[in-house]
């Protein structure tokens, strides 16, 4: 009887988990697209597409997965600075909608792919953009001629080579059919966009501006017809740039003094202002008018300095919204305690004893399960933010720092003024005092060696760190034979001795910092102490300290502050080096 129920229970509940995995499936690819245009919430947007990943079981599927990969990585490219990191998940989810003939979802990649070509950074005003024409035309014929197929197997690489004239005049007539279909249709954002990428494939076809500035024109009058801003500011855009590359520099200064205009008061975007005053500083030096040139590329200069500091603020506002979130799963976990404790109660009341243990065994396997899938979570959740964040630090700021370096070195110094040069000195320095600082924060945020070699290897690299980049002399005293703990612990205490060190570096005023370790009798001391002016006071309402002592709290251990003004302050932190 009790194998009999068993067994019954057992299939039910495998069979119920098939269709729920078939429905929670389309249910991550629906959390993955909500996400993905959020940068706030760039976490989230990963963690169901690489859960996607994870779960993905048939063809489809699989394809499915990475186009939200894709998706997400190319949505939030301002964290990766190229479209590059997208092509080999948008590749595989082509090839299999082309297996399983999802002729929608292989229009939504192919048109995916092409964009990400369009993001790929090139210094010198050039676009990536034969393929990506090519893939857009491919995309279009899908719409219109149900008879065309893309062929197996696809492949993409990022290297430009030139289209052939040939396939530019296919890809024309292939833009314009799908005109035509969406005439008929009836649809101008269809329209508008298709004769923008017309623009650019006559373009393509002979560098002539004369048909390319047509359809340029006439998609940015469709744009103002649907009160699409940005759209025309892409297309005025378009004209500014590639009036620049044919050297027709009057019309490329009359587009890009209007394109700037409708930037600054009708868009209200400073980076599409920067993208204006950088093709005038092109077409300004092209023809002999420093004066105008050298003030464009300041103005964009500024823009870049306070997109700079706009950053930093976003990362706060990041690291709040991180700690909401694990608030958040704080509550979460008490719910499903408490659901726990319920579920207890409804559990002993019944009249078939065999069904209500077999249950009950069940429940309690998978609140466990859960339990230890939470503390998992927790610390994925903390160090998937700081990789974030140190990539969204080294990787865009760091690039566009190192960008903004070489357009400086494109100036002659020795063709400026006293004054100009004294200016130009300044924001070198500055810019090498930028990058400096965005490297070394964004590698304290997570260094590689906490994972690969251990909190003391980690400690040991911050310090050298310190002592290279501070003026503070750092010492480091790790215990004898140091021990390796669990990777929640170890992550903590990083983040600990971080803290700690960044507020004796902000507040101290010290000469000497100290880091101590040591484990005895079961415990693991840590001490943090400097010789700067102490605290009057030894608690600190900060939210720097309130993190400390939270992460403490995490550990179970306990935190002491002892300091006297004048003679420096030493925290210590206890935890069981067993647990």
């Amino acid at each position: 009887m009790k194998y009999l129920v068993f067994c019954f229970v057992t299939t039910t509940y495998v069979s119920v988990a098939q269709v729920s995995d078939s429905l929670l499936f389309e249910v991550y690819f629906k959390k993955s697209e909500q996400f993905k245009h959020q940068a706030e919430k760039l976490d989230s947007a990963f963690y169901w597409a690489d859960l996607m990943l994870k779960k993905a079981e048939t063809p489809y599927q699989v394809a499915l997965a990475n186009y939200a990969k894709g998706e997400v990585i190319a949505s939030n490219h301002w964290t990766y600075n190229t479209g590059e990191y997208a092509f080999e998940y948008y590749v595989k989810a082509i090839n299999g909608f082309i297996q399983t003939k999802q002729r929608e979802r292989l229009h939504h990649s192919l048109n995916a792919l092409a964009l990400s070509y369009e993001r790929l950074y090139n210094p010198n005003n050039q676009f990536y953009s034969s393929k990506s024409l090519l893939y857009t035309a491919m995309a279009f014929r899908l719409q219109h001629d149900y008879r065309y197929e893309v062929p197996l197997p696809f492949t993409a690489t990022i290297d430009d080579k030139p289209a052939t004239a040939r396939e530019i005049r296919e890809a024309i007539k292939v833009t314009k059919d799908n005109i035509a279909f969406w005439e008929t249709g009836n649809s101008p954002p269809h329209i508008m966009w298709r004769k923008h990428t017309l623009g650019k494939l006559y373009w393509e076809l002979d560098k002539n501006m004369s048909n390319a500035e047509t359809y340029f024109v006439q998609s940015a009058a469709i744009a103002q017809q649907i009160n699409d801003q940005f759209f025309y500011s892409i297309c005025i855009g378009s004209l500014s740039v590639y009036h620049n590359q044919a050297q027709d520099y009057p019309k490329a200064i009359l587009y890009s003094e209007r394109g700037l205009q409708h930037a600054t008061q009708t868009l209200k975007m400073d980076f599409r202002e920067a993208i204006f005053r950088d093709q005038l500083y092109i077409a300004y030096k092209a023809t002999g008018q420093m004066d105008k040139a050298i003030f464009n590329k300041e103005k964009a200069l500024v823009i870049a300095e306070r997109v700079y500091r706009e950053s930093e603020a976003k990362g706060v506002s990041l690291m709040k919204e991180r700690n909401a979130a694990l608030q958040k799963q704080m509550t979460l976990e008490h719910q499903v305690n408490e659901q726990q404790r319920l579920q207890l109660w409804y559990f002993l009341g019944g009249f078939i004893l065999v069904l209500l243990s077999a249950y009950f065994f069940y429940n309690n396997y998978q609140l466990r399960q859960t339990n230890r899938a939470i503390s998992a979570a927790l610390l994925e959740g903390q160090t998937t933010e700081r990789q974030r964040l140190a990539a969204d630090l080294h990787d865009n700021l760091g690039s566009t720092l190192s960008a903004l370096h070489w357009s400086m070195e494109a100036i002659n110094p020795q063709k400026l003024s006293p004054q100009e040069q004294r200016v130009y000195r300044h924001v070198q320095a500055t810019i090498t005092q930028a990058h400096d600082q965005v490297r070394l924060l964004s590698h304290n945020l997570l260094p590689d060696e906490l994972q690969k070699q251990g909190l003391w290897k980690a400690l040991q690299h911050l310090t050298d760190k310190l002592n290279r980049n501070t003026p503070l002399r750092w010492s480091l005293t790790p215990p004898d034979n140091p021990p390796r703990f669990d990777a929640k612990t170890e992550f903590e205490l990083y983040s600990i001795v971080l803290e700690l060190t960044n507020n004796i570096l902000k507040h101290a005023q010290a000469t000497e910092g100290r880091v101590e370790c040591r484990v005895l009798n079961g415990e693991c001391r840590v001490t943090v102490s400097d010789n700067g002016v102490g605290m009057a006071e030894k608690r600190v309402n900060g939210k720097g300290m309130q993190s400390v002592e939270s992460r403490v709290r995490s550990l179970n251990g306990t935190l002491s502050i002892t300091s006297q003004v004048g003679h420096g302050t030493t925290f210590e932190v206890v935890i069981d080096s067993q647990s």
